[in-house]
């Protein structure tokens, strides 16, 4: 999210994450906790790196902190996977992956910050994609990104996980669990 946003257009769903009660835009539904769908996306290269963004300082929230490979929110009546390869393209300007598979259901991933009025309740699928091309970041989005081995990122989630988004650690963590 940039400092200001554009009037992006969310649906909102039951607790279940199952019944769609309509839409609402983005400022709205991260004010008032409703819950809608993101999705992340752990990119690695042909040699196992991951890549990793920093997040534009612009962001609402969690500026500055280092970010899953690609995360994005579905736009109304978009799946999961469609929203997943739509964010490498816009973020990373990918537009063929090699491989590409969800790696994790959608979970409920909750950021409520009183103090900035936001309540982010968002149910997040995870994908995992390979890629072995350039990466061209979107600079409004995000202020860098990098590929680094899966040692150095365990070890970097490890030690500071405070440089990092809360779904980042959860998703690399998930990641890494189920990739040993």
């Amino acid at each position: 999210m940039s400092a200001v946003e554009p009037e992006e257009i969310f649906e909102i769903f039951d607790a279940t994450n199952d019944v769609c009660l309509g839409q609402m835009p983005r400022k709205e539904v991260h004010r008032t906790g409703k819950y809608h769908r993101a999705v992340n996306v752990v990119l690695l290269n042909g040699e196992g790196d991951i890549l990793v963004q920093k997040r534009a300082d612009s962001k609402v929230i969690c500026p500055s902190r280092w970010d899953i490979s690609c995360a994005e929110h579905l736009q109304p009546g978009e799946t999961y996977a469609d929203a997943a390869r739509r964010g490498l393209q816009e973020e990373l300007n990918i537009t063929q992956t090699d491989d590409f598979e969800r790696i994790r259901e959608p979970q409920l991933h909750c950021i409520d910050d009183d103090e900035k009025e936001i309540h982010d309740h968002e149910f997040t699928e995870l994908y995992l994609a390979t890629y072995n091309g350039d990466v061209k970041i979107d600079e409004v989005e995000v202020a860098e990104a990098k590929y680094i081995g899966a040692q150095v990122l365990l070890d970097w989630l490890q030690s500071s996980p405070d440089d990092f988004t809360p779904w980042a650690l959860k998703d690399f963590r998930h990641y890494f669990q189920t990739n040993k």
